[in-house]
């Protein structure tokens, strides 16, 4: 069964394919590690939420497997899950958790951060967790994430992305003063106000900082030059029609 599931997965054949390796699963409850192709195949698919299940499933098989199961107490937990396979489900999960949480399907979004925090690599990955959290209106808990994220790990690890998911849930919090020193401090390298700039214009939690001299400058302001752009736009589109209407006059003129 794994072996037709990888033929079609290679012809590319995903629901053939997915088909294979869940009855190879069913079969074999114990090749867990089949999971790795049915998360792939079900991301291909578009069924993003079902692929971070499928690796949950792969770390429970992980967590199950008889060589944790029989260790002795204080012995560590043993990684059945290769090397390799380990990172690729990493970059799967950061990847679709982003993709999610940026096209507004937050219970995934969700489910791939926790796994990554839970099964790869906490102080990392919390921050992501954090905005999951803020984007989905619980402000306390992002600001409980972001903060233990800033004060936990090593300062290596902290993210800007802890810092916007604390700043958006103070907002929401209608707390300026605490959000406006995490977003002047965020936005004090050139790099990373980039990237958080069309954020900060279009999250009507930053709304709250109307009236702010960091509104006036970085949301306010842009805001201005949008409007500005798009409406000198539209005399440059007429006038391109008014011109275009005398030329086909002249034929009839001649």
């Amino acid at each position: 069964l794994f072996n037709l599931g990888i033929g079609a997965y290679r012809d590319g054949n995903l629901e053939r394919a997915l088909k294979f390796f869940e009855k190879t699963l069913l079969a074999d409850p114990g090749k867990g590690d089949v999971n790795l192709f049915i998360a792939k195949c079900r991301f291909a698919l578009d069924d993003m939420k079902g692929g971070v299940e499928a690796i949950r499933d792969m770390f429970a098989w992980e967590e199950r497997h008889p060589r944790n199961k029989n260790r002795k107490e204080g012995e560590p937990e043993v990684q059945v899950i290769k090397a390799s396979e380990r990172q690729e489900l990493e970059e799967l999960l950061s990847q679709v958790g982003r993709v999610a949480l940026s096209t507004g399907d937050l219970e995934t979004a969700r489910l791939a951060a926790e796994t990554l925090v839970d099964q790869v690599n906490r102080c990392e990955y919390l921050p992501l967790l954090a905005r999951v959290e803020a984007d989905s209106g619980d402000a306390r808990k992002a600001i409980e994430l972001g903060q233990e994220a800033d004060t936990r790990c090593d300062r290596d690890a902290l993210s800007a992305e802890s810092y916007y998911a604390q700043a958006k849930a103070y907002c929401m919090l209608e707390q300026a003063t605490p959000a406006l020193e995490i977003l002047n401090t965020l936005m004090a390298n050139a790099e990373v106000a980039r990237h958080f700039e069309d954020l900060l214009r279009t999250d009507k939690a930053f709304e709250f900082l109307k009236g702010s001299d960091f509104y006036d400058k970085y949301i306010a302001d842009e805001k201005k030059q949008s409007s500005s752009s798009e409406a000198s736009m539209k005399p440059a589109e007429s006038a391109t029609q008014t011109t275009e209407e005398p030329q086909s006059a002249t034929p009839s003129n001649e």
